[in-house]
């Protein structure tokens, strides 16, 4: 298999001298075109910060990233703290493109209002805020904005963290679904193994800044080598 994006040796350090903090220790991995890539730890084991170097949000100590496409974007765990609060939907959507787009406005607005259908907002909704909508509606716009730039890498930090059961269930497998038909690469990134064991090729258990243990997901869920994988393991049985 081809990649997609290869990270070598990362690292992130905050503040300098007896009071710096290595949230990120060396770290080095691949994610392969047209896998879903999971990233799983508890809160405070670095796996944000990791996110945030990969799509640009945060400047690497150390280290470097290699991107084998043109695009990549990001939907956050608290969806409506993404969104301008005075914007409405269709203007925040077609947001996301601003930066890359050559179409003119009507083809970008067009283009997001046919994006709202496949992700399963009315189109009634074009006119809304984000606050104006529930937390679900508010990840499928935020889902639909990563996609006007047709991305071949997504970034899905806790993307359903905030959300009940029954809405958790339906964004993944809208996710799933969008990532055969659109042919992208997903790297998903949560505290709960139970949720992205079901959806990941490969998993990649970190703590405290690093990497505990990796491997094809099926074989970590069978027989986890380090305890510490075994213990969130144990939380979801």
């Amino acid at each position: 298999m081809e990649p997609i994006v290869e990270v070598r040796n990362l690292c992130k350090t905050f503040g300098h001298g007896k009071t710096s903090v290595e949230a990120v220790k060396p770290l080095s991995f691949t994610v392969e075109k047209g896998e879903c890539f999971g990233i799983i730890g508890e809160s405070g084991s670095g796996k944000s910060t990791l996110a945030n170097m990969i799509i640009g949000l945060q400047k690497p100590t150390s280290g470097t990233i290699d991107f084998y496409g043109e695009h990549m974007q990001m939907i956050f765990q608290n969806p409506v703290a993404s969104f301008s609060p005075k914007m409405c939907l269709l203007d925040a959507i077609v947001e996301g493109s601003r930066y890359h787009a050559k179409e003119s406005k009507k083809e970008l607005r067009a283009r997001a209002l046919h994006l709202m259908k496949r992700v399963g907002l009315p189109e009634s909704y074009r006119n809304k805020t984000c606050r104006e909508i529930s937390g679900g509606e508010a990840q499928r716009a935020a889902i639909a904005r990563a996609l006007m730039i047709e991305p071949e890498l997504l970034l899905c930090d806790e993307p359903t963290s905030a959300l009940d059961v029954t809405i958790q269930a339906k964004i993944i497998a809208l996710l799933m679904e969008l990532k055969e038909s659109c042919k992208m690469s997903y790297v998903f990134i949560s505290h709960d193994i139970g949720l992205v064991s079901q959806v990941c090729d490969r998993l990649m258990v970190m703590c405290k800044g690093e990497v505990v243990e990796s491997g094809k997901t099926e074989e970590i869920l069978k027989a986890p080598k380090e305890a510490y994988t075994k213990q969130l393991l144990d939380a979801i049985i």
